[in-house]
């Protein structure tokens, strides 16, 4: 169950993986470096650890993209954290997770005034994020052991959503939140986002996810020239990008290094957060990844640096789980994609249905339906309400036994 900023990252993630793969000048490690190695992209080679975090501590502002539902990103993150504190202990560190506006709620966290618990309820987690916190406490646990300062760097999501809806200039200066006007998206940039709006608008149309996913076609291309709703979209993501961007460099002006954890999206290539870096002055900035194959050819500026991991991880996470990405809208929530052979499937759930009961609980955010589903025991029965078009539809999804 995801709502459409976290869609949007996972076709971020889909359209960057295909880009990776269909590249012409990029490297191909001729050893298939082992999991556990630094590459240096640019160089096609290895580098010792040591090596990397000398690089890496000497930057200005370091990204660490991540895949949010990826375990060994988050394992990753906090092996980098160790290190660079060990070279920079007046470190900070930036996190996507958060909006601003918890930026108190961080400061008692690190100042050790809250219980884990607690911590996650006033942050509201599983509204604002709801990816799996066991992943990202080893993290926040860190910080606060070694006093390191952590930064809400993000934004509210509805104003991301109303910039797709509405376009960035039909936002009054004084509901943007702080945030300034963006550099204008770089061209590979926007070619990328050009795959994702199509994916998106394909599966609107009824394509199924892997039908939907791949590049654009030229015709498809053509036809975003004058589509407002590809320029607000583009939009919408400098407006992320751009809001990160500038958390990090107002950090940035207080510590010798900060260190942002944030989507693959925002990081690769140095087109999203980097490029609005750049246009604040700040272009002392590095960017490392993960890549569990790098025999697979990537391109020679994915990044500064890439970490080897294993080819096989942790993405689903035991529990109940509905199969559905949904997204907001007027009277409950909007499904988007349905995963084949999930509860959602088995239960009769369609993509563009709108649900807006679960077990007798109107739903006015994609989080509520989140929360009830989270609560179903292996092997319950959940009474759904779905808008079908002009149809009202009840159903009901049945949970499997064990998780």
């Amino acid at each position: 169950e995801k709502s459409m900023a976290k869609a949007l990252g996972r076709f971020m993630a889909v359209a960057i993986t295909a880009m990776m793969t269909h590249v012409d000048d990029g490297f191909a490690a001729a050893d298939c470096s082992a999991v556990g190695s630094w590459i240096v992209p640019a160089q096609g080679e290895a580098v010792s650890a040591d090596a990397a975090m000398a690089s890496l501590s000497e930057r200005q502002v370091v990204l660490l993209g991540e895949s949010h539902e990826y375990a060994d990103d988050h394992r990753w993150q906090l092996q980098v954290l160790a290190a660079l504190h060990g070279r920079r202990p007046d470190m900070r560190v930036g996190l996507e997770m958060f909006p601003r506006a918890v930026q108190p709620i961080l400061d008692r966290w690190v100042a050790g005034e809250l219980t884990p618990k607690a911590f996650l309820e006033e942050v509201e987690w599983d509204r604002v994020w709801g990816y799996n916190s066991k992943f990202y406490m080893p993290i926040f646990e860190f910080s606060r052991m070694n006093g390191v300062p952590l930064v809400a760097i993000n934004i509210p999501r509805s104003l991301v959503a109303r910039v797709g809806d509405e376009g960035w200039s039909a936002i009054p200066e004084e509901e943007r939140h702080g945030v300034g006007d963006s550099a204008r998206a770089p061209a590979a940039y926007e070619d990328m986002l050009a795959d994702v709006y199509v994916a998106k608008s394909r599966m609107a149309a009824g394509a199924d996810h892997d039908q939907a996913m791949g590049p654009a076609s030229a015709s498809e291309r053509a036809a975003l020239a004058d589509d407002p709703g590809f320029q607000h979209f583009v939009e919408a993501q400098l407006t992320w990008d751009r809001a990160m961007a500038e958390a990090l460099a107002g950090a940035a002006t207080e510590s010798p290094l900060v260190v942002g954890l944030v989507g693959r999206g925002h990081a690769e290539g140095g087109h999203g957060i980097a490029h609005q870096l750049h246009d604040l002055g700040i272009d002392n900035v590095g960017i490392a990844v993960t890549a569990s194959d790098v025999c697979t050819e990537m391109p020679d500026d994915v990044a500064d640096l890439v970490f080897v991991t294993a080819a096989s991880d942790v993405v689903e996470v035991p529990g109940p789980r509905l199969g559905v990405m949904i997204e907001a809208a007027t009277g409950g929530v909007s499904v988007r994609h349905v995963v084949p052979g999930s509860v959602a499937a088995t239960a009769g759930i369609e993509q563009s249905d709108v649900i807006t009961e679960a077990a007798g609980f109107p739903l006015n955010t994609p989080g509520d339906l989140i929360q009830i589903v989270r609560r179903q025991a292996p092997g319950t029965w959940l009474p759904l309400v779905l808008s079908r078009g002009d149809d009202v539809v009840e159903i009901v999804a049945k949970f499997p036994t064990e998780f």
